[in-house]
């Protein structure tokens, strides 16, 4: 993404460099009356509006793909929550540190939850806290007390 911020900016700098150029090698009215300047004017805006509609574009695509693919993991992360030993929430929970990677809190409450993990303790707390942090960065609504005890009763119980 640093890569793509970086080149438009340098494009279009060097877009409004050439544009001033040209305008003012161009901008004299000596062959037969013709405006070159406004010829070439045209063209330039004709360039600039394509290539920033592609930049904007590709820019939203990136966006809509990176919400997708956390919503997915939301998804699979609720859909796998009471197996905690499932080969389903293993894949899921190993996935979280790779999509979210620009969300420092969701990593944060990744790396306590795997903390409790590793020692052995009670983690139904840090595993909310992950939940919270995911839906906090995708933007769904996440009430606390009702979502609670939500997230630990589940719709059926298997034997």
């Amino acid at each position: 993404m640093r890569w793509f911020k970086n080149n438009i900016v340098g494009m279009v700098t060097i877009l409004v460099l050439l544009l001033v150029i040209f305008g003012l090698i161009f901008s004299s009215n000596t062959v037969m009356d013709f405006n070159w300047f406004a010829v070439f004017l045209t063209i330039a805006c004709s360039l600039m509006s394509g290539l920033l509609a592609v930049f904007i574009s590709t820019w939203l695509y990136i966006r809509h793909e990176i919400r997708t693919k956390k919503l997915e993991i939301l998804r699979s992360f609720m859909g796998n929550r009471f197996d905690l030993q499932s080969s389903e929430f293993s894949r899921t929970i190993n996935a979280i540190s790779i999509v979210f990677a620009n969300s420092p809190e969701v990593r944060e409450k990744l790396s306590d939850f795997h903390e409790k993990t590793v020692q052995g303790k009670t983690r139904d707390n840090e595993l909310f806290e992950l939940f919270e942090a995911m839906c906090d960065d995708v933007g769904v609504p996440a009430d606390s007390e009702s979502d609670r005890s939500f997230f630990f009763t589940p719709f059926n119980v298997r034997p």
